[in-house]
Order: structure tokens, then C-alpha cells, then sequence
């Protein structure tokens, strides 16, 4: 818990540095060119990040933490609204470990956001998929190896979250974000209970749209 707070207090000081950071962007988008003549996030996206889990609730029985990865796609729409899908996979650390057995999350879906201004600025959305654990095991029999996977059973969620885009070049941006994953069924078979989890992300969004203006080519 002491890092979830940790993680929050750092993604809080990331968003007010960032806010009041002043950039400068040259797009052409049709707008007529010139200095920030069009919004600096527009088109087609594809986004990587890196993800750290924090579960809670009963979640947390089973699970003490995760790191993993996703990519997203998505194209926004008349400067504001962003639709898309997105997959990751992350690798979970059980609560208490048993030997030869491992376990991992993987959850795919569609999304939507809603950006705040252009260029750098803040935003927010939600995420609506699938979310499985696999279980998997290796284990040293008589001098012979046994291993294959344990399917769980899959479960719908939602997760709603907040980010902060950051420009780092005019068609590469830092993306900073905090999401809250509930899952509908329990991902560790307790029968009735939803699994509730966070997750923080750290990455790269490329503007697959951009195009430099006049200025910006000369």
C-alpha cells in the first residue's frame, strides 16, 4: 500500500509540473499551418506503456502486485473525442508464493477519451473488455519436467481513468496515466465477488497523423 501511495504522490507531481509546462507545436492538419494552428493530438494513435497493479479487495488476498505492458490504437475523432481498442498483459506476484507455479493477467477491449485542449493537457475515459488469468505451472517430477497452463475463467470489466499527455516532440508525447480496473466476476474463483485493482502507466504516444507545417519544413 505504501507504494500505491507513492505512485499516486509522484503521478500528482508529474501532472502539476506538466501543467504548467509551456510548448510551443507547429501542425498543419488542414488548418491553415502556422503555429499552433491545429490540435496536436489528432488522427490515428498508437500508444506503449509500461503498467504497474496495485489490486485491493479480496483481489489483494491472492495477488500482492503485477508489472506488465499494453498498446492501444485509437483515432480521435473532431479534435476531442478519441475511440480505439487496447490489449496488455501483465505478470502477477501471488500473495503467497508456491513453488512452480506462476500466474498473469491478460485484458483486451475497446476505449474511449476525451481530451482537454490540444497538444499537451489532461484527459479521461474508460477502458470496457476482457480480462483472464492464466495459471501456469512447471513442475520437477522423478527427474522429469510437467508444465502447461491453467485457464481461468474470463470476466468482463470496466476502468475508468485519468491521464496527462506531455509533448515531447510534435508527434511523440509522454503519456502518464491512472486507471481503476473492476472486474464484474472474480478472477480467482471466489464465486460472487468482483476483482478490483489499479494500475499505473507510464509511456509513449505517436501521432500517426501528424503532419509538419510549412514553417515547421522550411
Amino acid at each position: 500500500m505504501n507504494n500505491f501511495k507513492a505512485s499516486i504522490f509522484a503521478l500528482f507531481i508529474v501532472f502539476t509540473i506538466s501543467a504548467h509546462a509551456q510548448v510551443d507545436y507547429h501542425y498543419d492538419f488542414g488548418g491553415g499551418g502556422g503555429s499552433n494552428s491545429g490540435s496536436g493530438y489528432s488522427g490515428f494513435q498508437a500508444g506503449f506503456n509500461g503498467n504497474f497493479m496495485f489490486p485491493f479487495g479480496t483481489f489483494r488476498n491472492t495477488v500482492s502486485s503485477g508489472i506488465g505492458a499494453s498498446v492501444v490504437l485509437k483515432y480521435l475523432i473532431n479534435g476531442k473525442f478519441a475511440v480505439g481498442g487496447y490489449g496488455g498483459y501483465t505478470q502477477l506476484a501471488p500473495r503467497t508464493p508456491t513453488l512452480g507455479f506462476s500466474a498473469s493477467l491478460l485484458n483486451y477491449g475497446a476505449s474511449f477519451e476525451y481530451i482537454f485542449g490540444n497538444g499537451s493537457g489532461p484527459y479521461i475515459g474508460s477502458d470496457f473488455g476482457i480480462y483472464r488469468i492464466n495459471y501456469r505451472y512447471n513442475i520437477n517430477t522423478s527427474g522429469s519436467n510437467i508444465s502447461g497452463i491453467i485457464p481461468s475463467t474470463s470476466s468482463f470489466g470496466i476502468a475508468p481513468f485519468f491521464g496527462y499527455l506531455l509533448e515531447f516532440k510534435p508527434n511523440i508525447f509522454l503519456n502518464f496515466n491512472l486507471k481503476y480496473n473492476h472486474v464484474l466476476n472474480s478472477l480467482t474463483n471466489q464465486v460472487g465477488l468482483p476483482s478490483q485493482f489499479t494500475q499505473v502507466s507510464v509511456g509513449l504516444i505517436f501521432n500517426l497523423g501528424y503532419r509538419p507545417s510549412p514553417e515547421t519544413e522550411e
